[in-house]
């Protein structure tokens, strides 16, 4: 991918342009709304940002973008955590913490993929990563410093247990956290580290058939979440 324009490059093509834009995160998500936006005949229209900080430097100049047809789409971030989404008519949000949570919405992949040992060591894994995930999540809603950005590999064991040592200020969560967290943790927990447990299970070395992060996204959209239907319907009903 080449280099991205400017903000004051994208603005000024923006407003010389009578053309729909799609402005999206990326360039890692910039595969997954690919695939999103051209099953709506849309591919054309998106314009990929250097992730969310990069689309929201956009939505904080809208003033400037005289092009009436322009929309963007933004992960949820911690908002997932406040149940409580900004109105806004130009911008859509995913319904999970980002575009990955929303690809693997509804836990299908589970169902298709998993076989009976991959079951059980995914469940052995995930509550362990959600020890580490809620007391985070406690941090964060008591206004002090967290980090979700933990992955998986480098805080669990060979044996799938929590290593504490690698945390910083851990404190076991409430039980009432880790229920939270485990009932929707498709949508909750930061779509990058969950699709990193889903790899630590389906690409360890004794399992037969591995697959790669890039595989599994493109399993994922193949199974076609609600949440990704409802992302399509959104984008076609701004545009109509």
């Amino acid at each position: 991918m080449g280099r991205y324009l400017s903000d004051d490059e994208l603005i000024a093509t923006i407003n010389h342009s009578s053309q729909p834009y799609i402005i999206v995160e990326g360039p890692d998500d910039a595969m997954v709304y690919r695939w999103i936006l051209d099953e709506i005949d849309c591919a054309g229209l998106m314009e990929p940002r250097t992730g969310c900080d990069g689309v929201n430097s956009l939505i904080s100049r809208r003033n400037e973008i005289v092009n009436p047809n322009v929309i963007f789409i933004i992960d949820k971030d911690t908002l997932v955590y406040s149940n409580r989404t900004p109105i806004d008519n130009n911008v859509i949000y995913t319904e999970g913490y980002s575009i990955e949570n929303d690809l693997y919405q509804g836990k299908t992949f589970e169902k298709h993929y998993f076989k009976k040992d991959d079951k059980f060591l995914f469940e052995k894994s995930l509550n362990e990563f959600l020890r580490y995930y809620a007391c985070e999540l406690e941090k964060f809603k008591n206004g002090k410093e967290f980090d979700f950005t933990k992955l998986p590999e480098n805080i669990l064991s060979k044996d799938y247990l929590l290593d504490t040592s690698k945390l910083t200020d851990y404190k076991e969560p409430s039980q009432n956290s880790i229920e939270y967290l485990r009932k929707g943790y498709d949508l909750l927990l930061r779509g990058h580290s969950l699709f990193h447990l889903v790899r630590m299970i389906v690409g360890r070395k004794e399992r037969t058939i591995k697959y790669s992060q890039k595989q599994l996204y493109d399993m994922c959209y193949c199974l076609k979440s609600d949440s990704i239907k409802h992302m399509q319907e959104k984008i076609k009903e701004s545009f109509s």
